[in-house]
Order: structure tokens, then C-alpha cells, then sequence
């Protein structure tokens, strides 16, 4: 009688913790959904499986729910990594101020709004928000350092250095000074040519 009641108690326990694990992995998105806000899921989902898995009394749940859950874990650390690589690879390339975008970045900045946008939603939700508000911060610089020293390079352009008369100095002396006006960041984007002509 002793034996029977502890053997229910035990095939209850079991049933207990198999539901448990059942209702986790159920509640977790499939792989191709979850995303790194699901990290809570995940983890209630794999401390119920285990308890499962690592029963003594040899418990085990539905092959389609295990099978499930293991596509979902494997795709949310997949998705996490790809987040690492990304970040490792395009925003560590970045400057940390975003006032300090020289001529040096002129190609990191694109190449790391392109390859953002090329992520996938999965892939995009392991990436803070702060970061991506850096990225865009460092594109809108570049935009704006670029238009500057654009406009500058423009007046340069239509100086004609064989030709300095007093008629001219003043156009020469106003490229001189907005040149000058620009700020540190802004003055790298000028091409090196233009600024010899300017001097």
C-alpha cells in the first residue's frame, strides 16, 4: 500500500513537470519568431525541460514539443551571435563621438546603416537601441560634415589661382574663411587638391 501511494506520488510529480515543461516550450516562439525579448521564455523553458530531462524516473514530453524547443534555442543563440558578429564587425568600426566623424569613416558609417538594414528582425532585436541611435547619429554627422565641406570645395573651385587680383581677393578671402569656419571633422572631408589650390 506504502509502495503504491509513493509510486502515484511520483507518477504525479512527473506528470507535474512534464506539464510544466509542456506549457513553457508551448509559450516560446518558433524559430523563425523569437527574438531576444524572448529571453525569459527561453529561460523558463529550459530550466522546465531540464527538471524533465533530468529525472531520475526517465519522464519525457511530447518529440514535437523537444524537437521544437530545441529549433527555438538554437535560433535565438544563432540570432544572438549574428547580433555579436554585426556588432564586432560594423559598430565597433564606428567613432565612440558622434561630432568626431572625419573623412576616415566615410565608409564604416554606410557600410554599417547597409549591413544593419540587411539583418533580420530576429537578428535586429538583439541589437540595443542605443546602438542604433548611435548609428544614426554618425550617418546624420556625415551627411552634414559632407554638405559643408561640399559647399566649401564649391567656392574653391571657382577660384582661379593664375588670376589673384584685388578684383578676386575678397572671393579668395571669403573661401579662405569658410574654410577656416568649418569645424575640425568638417575640414578632413575637403579634398586635399582643393585646399593646395585654396593656399
Amino acid at each position: 500500500m506504502q509502495a503504491n501511494s509513493e509510486r502515484m506520488q511520483t507518477l504525479i510529480e512527473g506528470e507535474t513537470l512534464i506539464k510544466a515543461a509542456e506549457k513553457a516550450i508551448k509559450s516560446l516562439p518558433a524559430d523563425t519568431k523569437i527574438k531576444a525579448t524572448d529571453s525569459k521564455k527561453l529561460e523558463t523553458a529550459q530550466d522546465a525541460y531540464d527538471k524533465v530531462k533530468n529525472s531520475e524516473d526517465g519522464l519525457t514530453i511530447d518529440p514535437k514539443l523537444a524537437e521544437k524547443f530545441e529549433t527555438s534555442r538554437t535560433a535565438y543563440y544563432a540570432y544572438q551571435q549574428q547580433a555579436e558578429d554585426f556588432r564586432s564587425e560594423y559598430l565597433d568600426a564606428l567613432p565612440e563621438n558622434t561630432n568626431a566623424v572625419t573623412a576616415e569613416y566615410e565608409t564604416a558609417i554606410p557600410a554599417a546603416q547597409t549591413a544593419y538594414k540587411a539583418l533580420s528582425k530576429n537578428v535586429q532585436s538583439f541589437i540595443e537601441k542605443a546602438e542604433v541611435s548611435h548609428l544614426k547619429a554618425c550617418e546624420k554627422t556625415l551627411k552634414k560634415n559632407q554638405s559643408a565641406a561640399q559647399k566649401v570645395e564649391k567656392q574653391i573651385e571657382n577660384l582661379d589661382p593664375d588670376n589673384v587680383t584685388t578684383k578676386t581677393a575678397k572671393t579668395v578671402q571669403k573661401a579662405w574663411d569658410a574654410y577656416w569656419k568649418l569645424t575640425d571633422a568638417q575640414r578632413t572631408f575637403v579634398d586635399s587638391l582643393l585646399y593646395e589650390k585654396l593656399e
